[in-house]
């Protein structure tokens, strides 16, 4: 039942008298909105979100968080562990014996040690492995060339066979070669070098994957709330670094090896919920709310349905200025993060982390009430974590 109430307006008739007329006006004239639903507008209707406490494409951006934390750390644990692993001592005591000399000749420089006796008598805390810079090197970047191969694939093979399955895997995959990876060192310096490949190849496939799921969940005014995904990298990074020296102090199970198996088993145990929670598509999800189904796909719209059957225009792609400029921009970004070094590594990664979980959000609430537009908002954040990092790097 409609309740009407009336109420009397002022009215001026063509004789210039002022005359009261009543008004009939309903109740949801008076309706007040419901602050903790969302309305996606279109020029045909309005689209409410779900009001349920849980919403489930925020437990997807949770899971895809902690996915890629799990990433990054075991693209980084390396980098800690080896400190551990290598025995520098010995390695400094055979770069002595390798020294040069003249034995022919009568002539003995005191300034140069020709024999060391019993090197195996020293006191010697370090890793066992004698590897020299070269070979450090030569490991460390394993990962790096694996990584470099599956960008451009990577998408592709989401659109084909899911980000879901490819994201998924690329991580549980990634992760459990890091529980196996102290077994590969111990046999040769070759296949853990392979193994790192391989690793960095397994989760090269992961970012073009996420941002493709990214597109399938996340309304447009949600996007820059999506993007606090990938702040999951550098808040990995700073939960890695002081880990896996604490890991490697404590000397359980040799001490550097934990550091390969607790952050694996983390990975591989993630894997578990993500299977069961996260799904392609709104409409493959068995347990999202009809009003927040309806809330994504009115808001993302139908073009994006059939995107996969769009042929990819390589030629603009490659000829775009903004796309040049993009990665220009991550060259250098990623230039200042690696230099870095030492105890104050992990602390661009923790100002990073932080302040990526405060822009994402902060970004939604002034575009939304239209103090700046979504493409200047992306400039501003872009300029302000670009420029000032390097700045600072140039004058430290």
């Amino acid at each position: 039942m409609v309740h009407r109430n009336s109420y009397s307006l002022p009215r001026i008739n063509t004789l210039g008298e002022v005359k009261l007329s009543p008004i009939y006006l309903t109740d949801d004239v008076f309706k007040k909105s419901d602050p903790s639903t969302k309305v996606c507008e279109s020029t045909d209707e309005q689209v409410n979100d779900t009001t349920d406490f849980v919403k489930v494409r925020f437990v997807f951006l949770i899971l895809g968080m902690l996915g890629i934390a799990i990433l990054f750390i075991v693209r980084v644990n390396l980098s800690v562990a080896i400190v551990a692993m290598v025995n520098n001592t010995a390695l400094n005591e055979l770069e002595i014996l390798t020294l040069e000399t003249d034995a022919g000749s009568d002539y003995v420089d005191l300034d140069v040690c020709q024999r060391v006796e019993n090197i195996s008598g020293l006191a010697v805390e370090d890793g066992e492995f004698t590897w020299n810079e070269e070979t450090q090197g030569f490991i460390l970047s394993g990962y790096f060339y694996g990584y470099a191969v599956g960008q451009l694939p990577g998408g592709i093979l989401a659109e084909r066979y899911g980000g879901k399955l490819m994201f998924g895997l690329g991580t549980f995959i990634s992760a459990l070669l890091t529980v196996v990876s102290p077994f590969a060192v111990w046999v040769s310096d070759e296949l853990f070098f392979a193994l790192r490949l391989l690793e960095g190849l397994a989760g090269s496939v992961t970012f073009p994957a996420i941002q493709y799921m990214i597109s399938n969940w996340a309304p447009p005014d949600e996007r820059s709330k999506f993007s606090m995904i990938f702040s999951g990298g550098y808040l990995g990074i700073v939960t890695c670094m002081p880990l896996s020296g604490l890991l490697c102090s404590w000397g359980v199970a040799g001490g550097w090896p934990m550091v390969f198996y607790v952050f694996g088993a983390v990975g591989c145990a993630w894997y578990l919920p993500w299977l069961y929670f996260v799904h392609e598509t709104p409409a493959d999800h068995p347990r999202i709310s009809k009003e927040e189904r309806r809330y994504i796909e009115h808001c993302i719209g139908p073009e994006n349905s059939d995107s996969s059957k769009l042929p990819i225009p390589w030629k603009k792609l490659l000829l775009c200025p903004g796309l040049w400029a993009c990665a220009i921009m991550h060259l250098g970004v990623g230039w200042v993060f690696y230099i870095l070094n030492a105890a104050l590594s992990t602390l661009p990664y923790v100002a990073a982390g932080i302040f990526g979980l405060i822009c994402s959000p902060a970004l939604d609430f002034f575009t939304t009430r239209g103090y700046v537009s979504r493409m200047n908002g992306f400039r501003i954040l872009l300029a302000i974590g670009e420029y000032s990092g390097d700045m600072l790097a140039c004058s430290c």
